[in-house]
């Protein structure tokens, strides 16, 4: 009788030492876990920064590029329209002499 509760007394202490190794296992396991929990958020969210700051940056560059196009565009059209009052002013002139010419030039045959 005195065997058969020891027997039973060292089941129990096997179960309970299967228990505390598991128990330790899965509290280790758990915290690997957390860690690597952990520091794939922590990646994640660098990486959404890191995201978030490009194309910011990017939004910048393009309304700069954008402003640049526009103010290179603005002043080539300025210029054409320089170009062109500065075409009409001629074009008046030779339309004022041109008819002077051709008057003086009428007289010297004449």
């Amino acid at each position: 009788a005195a065997r058969s509760l020891d027997h039973k007394h060292g089941d129990e202490d096997k179960k309970s030492f299967e228990f505390r190794i598991e128990q330790e296992y899965r509290t280790r396991f758990e915290s690997e876990l957390a860690g690597m929990q952990h520091k794939h958020d922590s990646k994640r969210a660098e990486l959404v920064e890191k995201s978030a700051a490009s194309r910011s940056e990017l939004e910048v560059e393009s309304a700069a590029w954008k402003d640049g196009l526009q103010h290179a565009e603005e002043e080539r059209v300025g210029q054409l329209l320089q170009t062109i009052a500065q075409e009409e002013h001629h074009c008046s002139e030779l339309a004022t002499q041109i008819p002077a010419e051709i008057l003086a030039a009428e007289q010297a045959f004449q």
